[in-house]
């Protein structure tokens, strides 16, 4: 079995590590109780999706803003 580990962007040293702990209970037979939360085939709800794109809305447009005023 091969196990990859990708997508640390901003928070490696944490989700590297999170990684690391998932795949190591992996190897060794036993169930992480964060691997769940962190499956490849994981699906989002549609409650989900919303909140997801509400946040990256708001994020976009403070930071939209904050250019403008700040670099007309």
């Amino acid at each position: 079995r091969i196990f990859y580990a990708t997508g640390f962007s901003g928070n490696g040293m944490t989700y590297s590590m999170i990684a690391a702990h998932i795949i190591s209970d992996a190897i060794l037979g036993k169930k992480h109780p964060w691997a769940d939360i962190y499956r490849t085939d994981r699906v989002p709800t549609i409650p989900q999706l919303a909140i997801k794109g509400m946040n990256y809305t708001n994020e976009f447009m403070e930071g939209a803003v904050k250019d403008f005023f700040v670099n007309p």
